[in-house]
């Protein structure tokens, strides 16, 4: 059982998610809640109380505009903690001074198993193109209408662009530092929202390889998928149902399952956290750089 302290600040969805996780990890106790939400137990009133409190741990789980202000307040209270920023980081480029504590950024899909693998293929491959593809249907996401949730607002969510920035994570996670070719988003469905809800983005990364990055939230098909093509091997690999499908240079296919539920890659960063083991965790800096190449992507 872990013994650390966590307090959550925001208690929309994610929050919610993360709240019910470490409920089997730790002692209910030693979860506060800081939220403007009524009739929510183990909550604290206000700020202030932060530092009465004192976690070890803290996850920023507001909405995404308010992520600077939650972070900078209390990286100035408090010292040598841990501060889990859900992603992305901010909703446009700001820096954060004279930082005190250990600062990381809700790439959760680094832990998935399938990243894991395939990075272990990458470092003994020359990688040729790889596409990457993420969709689904934003009316599903929570349990709410469009018009109450920080998607519907551009000024809230900083966009698709910041809502599915987990493929732009893992995709320099994986492929290293990608330069823009070209970047496409637009406004496709009659969804609700005042923002793009599709974006295409083609990629080069420094060793040439192509690298295509296509997102949509209005699909009634939930699907996250990476095609990978090596000079040696093709992969098709589904994220969402667990498996990599591998066929190389002489025919021959081969697959390989991973047993998971849709909580698994949360859990897992949860538990990094709680054992201070940071390796595969998004760095502060690393989550900055994120939300600037987002900004670049944005300009036409």
């Amino acid at each position: 059982m872990f013994q650390s302290k966590v307090l959550l600040i925001g208690f929309g969805s994610i929050g919610q998610k993360h709240y019910k996780i470490l409920k089997g990890l730790i002692n209910i106790k030693n979860i506060k809640i800081l939220t403007s939400q009524k009739k929510i137990k183990n909550v604290l009133i206000n700020f202030k109380e932060i530092k009465l409190y004192n976690p070890d741990i803290i996850i920023i789980a507001s909405t995404t505009d308010k992520h600077f202000q939650h972070l900078k307040y209390v990286n100035s209270i408090l010292k040598n903690k841990i501060i889990l920023v859900e992603k992305p980081l901010f909703h446009k480029p700001l820096n954060l001074k004279k930082i005190q504590n250990k600062i990381f950024v809700g790439y959760n899909l680094r832990f998935h198993p399938i990243i894991q693998f395939i990075k272990k293929i990458i470092n003994k491959n020359k990688i040729l193109s790889s596409e990457i593809h993420c969709s689904s249907y934003l009316p599903d996401w929570r349990n709410r209408p469009l018009k109450f949730t920080s998607s519907y607002s551009k000024k809230l969510s900083g966009g698709i662009l910041n809502e599915l920035s987990h493929e732009i994570d893992y995709a320099v996670y994986l492929y290293g530092n990608l330069s823009k070719i070209n970047v496409l988003t637009k406004k496709n469905s009659n969804l609700n929202i005042n923002s793009a809800d599709y974006a295409n983005i083609t990629l080069k990364s420094l060793d040439g390889a192509m690298i295509n990055i296509n997102l949509n939230y209005y699909s009634k098909l939930t699907k996250r998928f990476i095609i990978l093509d090596t000079n040696k091997l093709s992969l098709y690999a589904d994220l969402i149902n667990g498996f990599v499908s591998i066929k190389n240079k002489n025919g021959k296919t081969s697959k390989k399952f991973f047993l998971i539920d849709k909580d698994f890659t949360y859990k897992e960063q949860l538990k990094a956290l709680l054992r201070k083991d940071f390796r595969l965790l998004c760095q502060y800096k690393d989550g900055l750089e994120t939300v600037k190449k987002i900004k670049i992507f944005m300009k036409k």
